[in-house]
């Protein structure tokens, strides 16, 4: 079903995006209070330069999409204070990026910042990701990741849904294996080729999470390989894409947008970040599809979907 879209300001949507004050600081709008029931709702976290969302089941389950980089710990802890959210049912690592697992691990590891202590907050059903990694782990806080979710993990393979509160959550591709059983090599050291891609599905509505899943771009002599282009015939039509990689060029193909047809792309990114993402070439093969833009450069992007329809909208 096509989005239909509550715009407060997007990129190519027309008028400025007003910077957001201090975190909730007048107390969070209506769309983060109380969730509606028969609502899934799904936050692109305004977490920096990094990638961090929240979805929340219809039923009320939910589930922890990354963390954000270093430092994340205090819009991780807030946001999930503003849902009266304890601990997450699920926690899930798309890869063991610093960008993407530095956050989630200062949340794992509890108030004393040290994993394997009573104050570890795992949560209270599984940890999803993709498996240990066949190298060491490069990072503290992906080394530490792979310690502490031993006691949680569930390793999910491509092709695999599960039904989650009303809702299904289905893994496309991992590790270079897609859910149709195609299996292409990756260089052990390319971490975003390994990433997990993700496919939130409520009623007639699509959510797609790409992770850094690359797509052949690049400038050459670097130029990554294409992954997205063997996914997006499994992804089929989707409302609302969660864009790879930050907006890098080194992602979201012509063939991923053709054969997804996206409504609305969200782009989690930090301002004045060093690699300038989300890059001039991306926005203008998004806007060249007709597909509206929004970024967590200074908000939370807030999608909610009844099962027929999807809304997105900013919220501080």
């Amino acid at each position: 079903m096509r989005a239909l879209l509550l715009l407060c300001g997007c990129l190519g949507c027309g008028g400025p995006i007003t910077p957001a004050p201090a975190l909730y600081a007048h107390g969070p709008p209506p769309s983060l209070q109380a969730l509606d029931a028969g609502t899934l709702r799904i936050t692109a976290l305004a977490i920096g330069q990094g990638d961090a969302t929240l979805v929340e089941f219809p039923d009320g389950t939910t589930l922890l999409i990354d963390g954000g980089p270093p430092g994340s710990l205090p819009i991780l802890e807030e946001a999930l204070a503003t849902r009266q959210i304890d601990r997450p049912d699920y926690t899930l690592a798309t890869h063991y990026d610093l960008d993407h697992i530095g956050g989630l691990v200062e949340y794992l590891i509890g108030p004393d910042a040290t994993p394997a202590t009573a104050d570890d907050r795992l949560p209270r059903i599984a940890c999803f990701d993709r498996g240990a990694p066949a190298e060491t782990p490069a990072t503290w806080s992906s080394k530490t990741y792979l310690t502490i979710r031993s006691g949680c993990t569930h390793t999910l393979t491509a092709g695999e849904t599960l039904p989650i509160g009303g809702a299904a959550l289905t893994l496309l591709a991992v590790n270079g294996t897609f859910a149709d059983g195609t299996q292409i090599a990756i260089d052990p050291d390319d971490e975003n080729a390994h990433s997990m891609v993700l496919q939130v599905t409520y009623g007639a509505t699509t959510y797609l999470h790409m992770g850094d899943l690359p797509g052949g771009g690049g400038i050459p002599p670097y130029q990554t390989i294409n992954l997205e282009s063997p996914l997006a015939p499994l992804a089929g039509d989707v409302d609302v894409l969660h864009v790879s990689h930050h907006g890098s060029r080194t992602a979201t193909n012509d063939t991923l947008l053709v054969l997804t047809t996206p409504d609305t792309a969200i782009i989690s990114v930090g301002p004045n970040n060093d690699f300038g993402h989300p890059h001039a070439e991306v926005l203008a093969r998004l806007k060249k599809h007709g597909i509206a833009i929004f970024t967590t450069l200074t908000h939370h992007i807030v999608s909610e979907s009844n099962g027929a329809t999807i809304t997105e909208e900013f919220s501080l």
